[in-house]
């Protein structure tokens, strides 16, 4: 097999041939499972494939740019982030700064103000699902 030069690109087409190249020993189902999860086209539909995955949202997401407070714990603990998307039922925000989210909260963004616990948490991204206020 050629030595692949620096100068040209890679296009789905040399993937594709080297991977047949370098996969003629692997049983052809993993040989297939892999140009499927390399060169499918994505969908972002919830509820659809998304290559060998399926969508875990159950609402779909809008992209923003909006500037928000998230606030949590009993010392009122505070950070500024931006909101990347939202949906019916959270929100995907960056981090102004690196810190850890403990507990749920309330994000102010746009003059609203929504409780929220944290689906997940990564460096400066963090997930939110909406939750609705416990009752006192």
């Amino acid at each position: 097999m050629p030595e692949p030069r620096p100068d040209v690109p890679y296009s789905a087409n040399r993937i594709r041939t080297s991977l047949n190249a370098q996969c003629m020993a692997i049983m052809p189902p993993v040989k297939d499972c892999i140009l499927t999860m390399l060169l499918v086209d994505c969908s972002s539909t919830p509820g659809t494939p998304k290559g060998m995955l399926f969508e875990r949202r159950s609402a779909d997401r809008k992209a923003v740019n909006t500037r928000a407070i998230v606030v949590w714990g009993n010392d009122l603990m505070r950070a500024f982030a931006v909101i990347l998307d939202i949906s019916e039922t959270g929100l995907r925000i960056r981090l102004d700064h690196e810190t850890e989210i403990a507990g749920d909260g309330y994000i102010l963004f746009d003059h609203r103000m929504e409780p929220f616990r944290v689906a997940w948490q990564a460096n400066r991204s963090a997930g939110l699902q909406f939750t609705m206020p416990s009752e006192a």
